[in-house]
């Protein structure tokens, strides 16, 4: 549920923070933990 009052919703939002990595990349994230757990499975065919 959102805040209801502009006081709250000001005090949450400047609060919050994104902890971005300086280095990310999405296909070691993503595409080689699938290869891990499954690594029989069919990943792409082109």
């Amino acid at each position: 549920m959102l805040p209801t009052t502009p006081q709250r919703y000001e005090e949450i939002a400047s609060g919050f923070r994104w902890n971005i990595p300086e280095h990310y990349n999405i296909g070691v994230d993503v595409c080689d933990k699938w290869a891990e757990r499954e690594p029989g499975r069919l990943a792409l065919v082109h």
